[in-house]
């Protein structure tokens, strides 16, 4: 609908669309500089709108100590408060000693080691880093002030996850509700369940929490970099004999609730194992010749597993299926889900007033919390220990695209070599 300009003031013109007076009169106001960089911050509008992660950009915009004093303001750390300046010097050394354990070496031993510069490296006003990551594209302080400011953003989601001060209780409850179900009989063999509907494993792994370093490096290749989007920090990997018990494992954990259906994160499902869909509609009829007793319990299990193992039941690998890491190798074959568990944890201790002491707190907290569940058969699993598939060939590229966002100034071209192979 159009809108007449004399309804908000000024000589009428007819009918005519309200220009934004606030765009005239910052345009007028840098006129000068002939350019739109001023009127739009384009890389923060591609952070808001979703087209890049914050540490992604090539510069910040705190051209002055005291933009950067704000800046930092509205992340959350005041630097007046002392507390929040030690948190933030905390960060900073923690960053700088990540940049020189983990990623100044390059992991083939091709180039020569990197060297934070000495200013950079000992500047403990991280106002001053931001002043430098607002300086000239190319320059040394600015690739380098970047640098340590792009580690410093990831170790703050890993630090200031509030799941992680209940980690104890949290990896507690997860684990019980798992392994009440898991046994090991006399012969060694370790069972998925107890009754006659239970699996024979190959072998059954736990995952233990990962290292602060572990996670930081987990962050940065991610487009999220947040820490609340690390979903294996408590998972559990079932490798049976066959493709078919992986689905009946699978069956069994739902059924038995060692996780809730509803609960299941579907976006991260994965499944380059065996379509199921496929081998639904391939075993229907031999089931129910089986159910009329026209064919034995044995010749219906090798025909499940005939089926399994046929081309018509290979998965197709699905890109943006597997795009929440894009470094699983494609020989990769497994069942994987993120369920989320609610978790009751008791608060911390209350101070009161009327004696001066701490109490107990008899509050109840309730949170959801990820557990990672992989299901693979042994053929795929000794697979996954060997060539593309091996965990040091993904590790090596986690490692390598790491270094590429924390050093984008560095030649790309072995990097996208790597990546392609």
């Amino acid at each position: 609908m159009a809108l007449r300009r004399d309804w908000i003031g000024g000589e009428p013109k007819g009918e005519t669309m309200i220009k934004s007076v606030y765009l005239e009169s910052l345009l007028d106001a840098n006129r000068e500089e002939q350019t739109l960089a001023r009127a739009f911050d384009w890389d923060v509008l591609d952070i808001v709108l979703g087209e890049k992660s914050v540490i992604d950009i090539p510069k910040v915009h705190t051209k002055t100590l005291d933009e950067a004093y704000v800046f930092l303001k509205s992340l959350g750390y005041n630097l007046d408060n002392p507390t929040h300046g030690q948190m933030v010097e905390k960060i900073r050394k923690d960053a700088v000693a990540f940049i020189e354990r983990r990623l100044v070496r390059d992991p083939d031993g091709i180039d020569p080691p990197l060297k934070i510069p000495t200013q950079v490296r000992m500047e403990k006003d991280v106002r001053q880093l931001l002043v430098w990551a607002s300086g000239p594209l190319g320059d040394e302080m600015q690739n380098w002030a970047c640098s340590v400011l792009r580690v410093m953003y990831t170790i703050t989601h890993v630090q200031n996850d509030l799941a992680l001060n209940f980690f104890p209780q949290i990896q507690k409850q997860i684990l019980d509700r798992v392994l009440k179900y898991v046994y090991t009989d006399s012969s060694g063999a370790v069972h998925l369940g107890r009754d006659a509907k239970g699996i024979r494993l190959y072998m059954m792994d736990i995952k233990s929490q990962k290292s602060s370093e572990s996670m930081i490096l987990k962050l940065l290749h991610k487009v999220e970099n947040e820490g609340s989007d690390i979903f294996d920090r408590v998972g559990f990997r079932f490798v049976t004999y066959s493709k078919v018990e992986c689905l009946l494992a699978l069956q069994y954990l739902q059924a038995h609730h060692v996780f809730a259906y509803p609960n299941v994160k579907v976006a991260r499902s994965r499944n380059t194992l065996v379509n199921h869909t496929v081998f639904r509609a391939m075993i229907n009829q031999p089931f129910k010749d089986w159910m009329d007793g026209h064919i034995t319990t044995e010749d219906l299990v090798d025909i499940a597993e005939d089926v399994a193992n046929s081309p018509a039941c290979k998965p197709r690998r699905d890109p943006q299926q597997m795009s929440y890491n894009v470094y699983s190798s494609t020989e990769y074959s497994s069942i994987q889900i993120t369920a989320r568990q609610l978790i009751h944890v008791k608060g911390p201790a209350v101070f009161t007033a009327d004696n001066g002491d701490f109490e107990p707190s008899v509050k109840d907290y309730c949170f959801y919390f990820p557990m990672e569940i992989q299901l693979l058969d042994k053929e795929s699993y000794i697979e996954s220990r060997r060539g593309r598939a091996s965990h040091e060939e993904y590790k090596r590229k986690q490692l390598l695209s790491s270094r590429q966002r924390v050093f984008p100034w560095l030649s790309t071209t072995k990097l996208r070599a790597e990546f392609r192979g």
